[in-house]
């Protein structure tokens, strides 16, 4: 993945999807945590910065240490990018 902001490429090994699918919003708000729905790059928080949506949860992949560190107990995600870094939690469904 190379972010926009720092054009500087990022490499998660640990992340894996079969056909990750990028999918509109609607769809995630329509099927919520359905499998289908994988991934979805959209400014869910009205910050001006696209997020990512993430699911894999239909993987074998555990949640890695350093997500369950910043409070990741779940395999739909939701990742911010601020400075470079990034952010990761639970998605919130409404």
């Amino acid at each position: 993945m190379i972010l926009s902001s720092s054009g500087v490429p990022k490499d998660y090994p640990f992340l894996e999807l079969d056909m990750p699918y990028i999918s509109e919003k609607k769809l995630l708000d329509e099927f919520g945590k359905n499998p289908a729905v994988q991934f979805v790059d959209y400014d869910f928080d009205n910050d001006g910065v696209v997020d990512l949506y993430l699911n894999f949860s239909a993987s074998s992949i555990k949640v890695p240490d350093s997500w369950r560190m910043q409070g990741v107990t779940t395999k739909c995600v939701f990742m911010h990018f601020t400075k470079g870094k990034i952010k990761v939690s639970d998605f919130k469904f409404r």
